[in-house]
């Protein structure tokens, strides 16, 4: 093992088992180009920061790379440009990190790649502040804070969430068309849409809270899209769960609080949906403010087990 300083950051290089060089790059200065430093990486390379905001133009990432700051709020990186773009990468993993966009540029895009995010932190991007076009994509730990979009996923897209914290995105939390989502143990709070299913997706949805969705549903599936959803939480929601246009569903063993108002039902299914089981037997209502369910004569069927 050698250890080569530069003024700047310090390289740690170490052989994998399959006898080529790793290199850990610890940066210690926050005018570093980062984005250099990110081109020049090797397969396999760690990036470790230290606390501080950093400035970072347009970034391709093209090679497997980890990027590990000193936690959200603590190391950040402020994104003067398009952001970052992940190109057929196999693994690009971030953690402790918090990413702030610039006005008219998404945060991270992923195109037939791999993304993995622990602990970080998604704000202040008027687009998607991550964009999955074909990829996979695993979110742990996350927050998405005062977007457009707080994730929006496309066709090819697989992306798994978990105990994530979606507020203030003002479209939505989390748009996907055509893609496989799965999101459990996370909060939505005072989103636009909390989780949007459309074209063909397929959505499971588990023991999440959705707070203080007061204009647009907390939850829709739309145009043929498929969604599990169970073991939710919604308080203060206009619209709970919004189901239309030929879409199937499973809604049950959810809790609806203080949901819905004169006008608005906590549930709204409609445009020849396929919903299964009994959905006010299935599920627990308390405190509302409208009715709990509301469908088209004839668009709705309940399938039994």
């Amino acid at each position: 093992m050698c250890d080569v300083k530069f003024s700047a950051h310090s390289r740690t290089i170490w052989k994998n088992r399959s006898g080529g060089c790793r290199v850990k790059v610890v940066v210690k200065d926050n005018e570093v180009d980062l984005a250099r430093i990110i081109r020049n990486a090797s397969p396999g390379d760690e990036i470790l920061l230290e606390k501080g905001d950093y400035v970072v133009g347009e970034v391709f990432v093209e090679s497997d790379l980890t990027i590990i700051g000193k936690g959200a709020g603590l190391t950040r990186l402020l994104l003067d440009g398009h952001g970052f773009t992940c190109d057929a990468v196999r693994s690009f993993r971030v953690e402790g990190l918090s990413f702030v966009g610039s006005r008219e540029s998404e945060v991270l895009n992923v195109k037939y790649g791999r993304v993995e995010a622990t602990n970080c932190e998604f704000t202040g991007c008027e687009l998607a502040s991550l964009h999955v076009e074909v990829g996979i994509a695993k979110l742990e730990g996350c927050s998405f804070h005062q977007n457009g979009y707080g994730m929006l996923l496309g066709e090819g897209s697989i992306v798994s969430v978990k105990s994530c914290k979606f507020s203030e995105n003002e479209v939505a939390a989390v748009w996907i068309e055509g893609g496989d989502l799965r999101v459990e143990e996370s909060t939505f709070q005072e989103n636009g849409l909390g989780i949007a299913t459309t074209w063909s997706s397929r959505a499971k949805i588990i023991s999440n809270s959705f707070l203080n969705h007061t204009i647009d549903p907390a939850i829709t599936v739309m145009e043929r899209a498929d969604a599990i959803i169970t073991g939710n939480v919604f308080s203060n929601c206009r619209c709970s769960i919004m189901a239309s246009r030929y879409s199937t569903a499973v809604i049950e063993d959810n809790t609806f609080i203080a949901c819905g108002d004169a006008r608005t039902p906590v549930l709204s299914i409609s445009g020849n949906c396929s919903i299964r089981g009994n959905i006010l037997e299935s599920n627990r209502f308390s405190e509302l403010r409208g009715l709990p369910i509301a469908t088209c004569v004839g668009s709705i069927s309940e399938r039994q087990p």
